[in-house]
């Protein structure tokens, strides 16, 4: 597996420690899409993903509903925090319909 520039981007990876699975889940990307990305290496995974999702005409692995769930307890802790620690309700969304 190499990069654009023809380097082994395997064996870059391979100096850099990165943990087997790691390397496992990266060699199944598409070739253009095997590159060094932000948290973790994480945007490549759920790009591709999403594109998958569309083309397949499926809501992806991560989908609002999940992201709304994520988030949605910082914002809130965020505010109670901004109001001395009230106790405050997280709303629930729900899951994505099957």
């Amino acid at each position: 597996m190499t990069d654009a520039a023809g380097n082994n981007l395997y064996q870059y990876l391979v100096r850099l420690r990165l943990p087997d699975w790691k390397l496992f889940y990266l060699e199944r990307l598409p070739e253009p899409l095997r590159v060094r990305s932000g948290h973790g290496d994480s945007h490549t995974f759920l790009t591709h993903e999403f594109v998958r999702a569309v083309l397949e005409d499926r809501h992806p692995t991560v989908n609002v509903w999940e992201a709304i769930a994520y988030t949605l307890p910082g914002i809130i802790a965020h505010q109670s925090a901004l109001r001395g620690g009230e106790s405050l309700k997280i709303r629930d969304y729900g899951q994505a319909p099957a």
